[in-house]
């Protein structure tokens, strides 16, 4: 008789053991002896005693498998003085967006503790779309340091900026795709992509310089003016919103060629309109080559410029004549938010009707400093006193006497500041003249709007209109782009049903979120101007740059509509072990991160047997369930008594030996061993160290 150990550690204090490990997994592994091992001829095989160590294997029914994430200000939070709460889901400006584990999947899904720890947070990431936050979300399963039972599940909300998060300009080191987006609509053309029937071989009328052979990632008019409007938009990774003192992002464009007063106040001849800033990408499902939101309506109200297309933040100006209704408005800089206020009702005539009165519209944003008759948004004195300024229109880029070359857009949080510079802005002697920066002290309408849900996702755009003027060759140029370092591979035109890209437009710009959103009153510019915005702009904190206001919240339990609507769905509650706590939204900063801990043990109880295969010997086994013959030698309990995950201690009452059938003697030099489920699949949901200590004898009637 002979008893043979084997393992897949020699460690067995090694709790890692065999999970990263080459073939030594808790479930399977190879043992080789250092000499032969002989067993007899009609020898029988039997299971002594197993250890092993269970992660515990979960029954996920289709009820079980949606839950909700959630980024924003707090309904349900304790402290309803914290700046992370809010009195209702009117006063944020987010929606709930549904996670769905094992998409796909129909019915009851069977996994491991671990399985379903990657499967949240695979679920969660593709469900978080802010730009600094996707990508970021790590789901790690908890265990007792003294038993090593499965405790908790642990969720970590990265929010830090340091490395690989740190923040950098990505231009202009190499030019990125850029998307025409010729107004009104529609996509024309990419650059590097083959042609398609909403996208000609023909090149663009415009001409964009690379690095190497001109100025980088500057776009150049063809030599005559032309009659349509020309735009471009950069298919990068989305605006860093996380920009404050010590890391400054930028949106920055220079302006030189598109201004006409002599060197160095500006550097086009010719006189043409532009417009620059932000705007929320789309992504065209059906190939059609639309661009705009499909919400939005062109010229619905009197502010948008007909030739201009659809900006969430911008700044447009134009050389040619005075936009209609606006006697005094040539040359003048003039910045824009995307706002609703369905008292603007000029423009297209259908502005007035009710629907067109819900949707956002483009509307001129005033700035000055409070004096000589301008509104005090924060603007430098010496905008305002330049010569030209008007506190109806803005300063003169026309005859630009402060010599600017740019402007800049920078977003922390949710506030928006906006800035016009002198020189390159590598150029150490520049000098740079805010306009406006958000401060709580002021009135609604001196504050651009905030930064909401529909339009985290933004990337730079630039329009110019030329018809009518004296000529062409203008030039603008993307001087810099601060893009997130989550998503380096963020594809405008990506369809794929999976992609973040398309779950991003999906759940962010269409119909029903989009315009929920702007029914919410901080979008409201047509009403309560003159009195302090009760909502509170979420900021990156200086230093840390953790949101300051606005948090990721797991929503496990359907919710009242006026806290959080849309949640109907959610049915995780109490699987991830948040006893009584169906919002979890009480995390906590850790190392310039957010986590939260299951507050109770999970509502996980292990269900599928495990039975030891014995490789390599003739022992017949059949396992109907698999239809075939099988290895398996025994069948383990999934309880030792007390526990039924964790460490287990098994030893069968009664051996049951099965006969290797050998007529004569066997030299061994190897055991393969491995535990597996009643489907023969590995049972994965093993962990740390695995002992199978095997009996071999003659059979006692031969």
């Amino acid at each position: 008789m002979s008893l043979v150990v084997c393992s897949n550690d020699a460690k067995e204090q090694n709790d890692l053991s065999g999970t990263q490990q080459s073939i030594y997994k808790p479930w399977s592994w190879t043992n080789d002896l250092s000499s032969n091992l002989e067993l007899p001829a009609n020898c029988q095989v039997a299971l002594q005693s197993a250890k092993i160590k269970m992660d515990g294997t979960i029954l996920i029914g289709d009820s079980n498998k949606t839950f909700y994430w959630y980024f924003g200000k707090s309904t349900t939070l304790d402290d309803t003085t914290s700046d992370y709460f809010a009195d209702g889901a009117s006063q944020t400006t987010s929606l709930a967006v549904k996670v769905q584990l094992f998409e796909g999947a129909v019915g009851q899904t069977r996994v491991t503790i671990r399985e379903l720890a990657r499967e949240l947070q695979t679920a969660l990431n593709k469900a978080c779309l802010h730009p600094n936050l996707h990508n970021r979300i790590a789901v790690t399963p908890v265990y007792d340091g003294t038993s090593n039972k499965f405790d908790a599940f642990q969720f970590d909300f990265g929010e830090s900026v340091a490395a690989p998060y740190l923040q950098a300009n990505d231009l202009p080191a190499t030019l990125p795709k850029m998307l025409d987006a010729l107004f009104p609509a529609q996509r024309r053309h990419q650059r590097g992509l083959a042609a398609t029937p909403t996208r000609p071989v023909a090149a663009p009328p415009y001409t964009v310089q690379i690095s190497g052979s001109g100025t980088a990632n500057e776009v150049v008019m063809p030599f005559a003016a032309i009659a349509p409007p020309q735009s471009v938009c950069l298919n990068i990774p989305p605006l860093d919103l996380k920009s404050n003192a010590a890391n400054a992002a930028k949106c920055a464009f220079q302006l030189i060629g598109v201004l006409p007063a002599a060197p160095p106040a500006g550097g086009s001849q010719n006189t043409c309109r532009f417009a620059c800033g932000l705007s929320r990408p789309t992504t065209d499902q059906k190939d059609r080559g639309y661009l705009l939101p499909e919400w939005y309506r062109h010229r619905n109200g009197e502010d948008c410029p007909q030739w201009m297309n659809y900006y969430d933040y911008g700044m447009f100006c134009n050389m040619i004549e005075d936009q209609p209704g606006r006697v005094g408005s040539k040359g003048k800089m003039t910045l824009f938010h995307a706002v609703r206020d369905p008292t603007m009702t000029g423009g297209d005539v259908a502005s007035g009707s009710e629907e067109w009165k819900r949707l956002l519209k483009i509307k001129i944003f005033k700035y000055g400093d409070g004096t000589a008759g301008s509104v005090n948004t924060g603007c430098d004195n010496a905008v305002v006193t330049s010569a030209g300024f008007s506190a109806d229109h803005g300063y003169d880029l026309e005859n630009n006497p402060l010599e600017i070359k740019g402007i800049f857009w920078e977003v922390s949080g949710q506030k928006v500041r906006v800035v016009a510079y002198t020189l390159d802005l590598t150029d150490a002697a520049r000098v740079e003249y805010e306009l406006v920066d958000f401060d709580a002290t002021r009135t609604k309408g001196l504050n651009l709007r905030p930064v909401s849900q529909d339009c985290w996702t933004m990337i730079p755009q630039m329009t110019i209109s030329n018809q009518g003027g004296s000529g062409g060759q203008q030039t603008m140029i993307f001087e810099q782009f601060w893009g997130v370092k989550t998503w380096p591979d963020f594809d405008i035109e990506n369809k794929d049903e999976t992609s973040w890209e398309l779950q991003q437009f999906l759940k962010e710009g269409t119909t029903v979120p989009s315009r929920t959103l702007m029914l919410r009153p901080m979008v409201n510019y047509g009403a309560g101007l003159g009195v302090v915005n009760p909502y509170d702009y979420s900021d990156a904190a200086a230093g840390t740059n953790i949101y300051d206001g606005e948090k990721q919240i797991l929503i496990l339990q359907e919710q009242d509509p006026d806290l959080y609507p849309r949640t109907d769905m959610a049915g995780l509650f109490p699987l991830l072990g948040f006893l009584n706590r169906p919002v979890v939204d009480f995390s906590s900063i850790v190392a310039d991160n957010f986590r939260v801990t299951s507050t109770s043990v999970p509502d996980i109880l292990p269900s599928s047997s495990i039975f030891v295969r014995l490789h390599g010997f003739n022992q017949q086994s059949i396992n109907a369930k698999a239809r075939g013959k099988s290895d398996i030698i025994a069948h383990l309990p999934r309880f030792d008594g007390v526990h039924d995950y964790g460490p287990l201690y098994l030893e069968p009452n009664n051996m049951v030996y099965l006969d290797l059938n050998n007529p004569a003697p066997m030299r061994m030099n190897s055991f393969d061993i491995s535990l597996c489920h009643s489907n023969e699949q590995y049972a994965e949901g093993l962990i740390g160290t695995t002992i199978v200590v095997l009996h071999f004898r003659k059979d006692p009637t031969k």
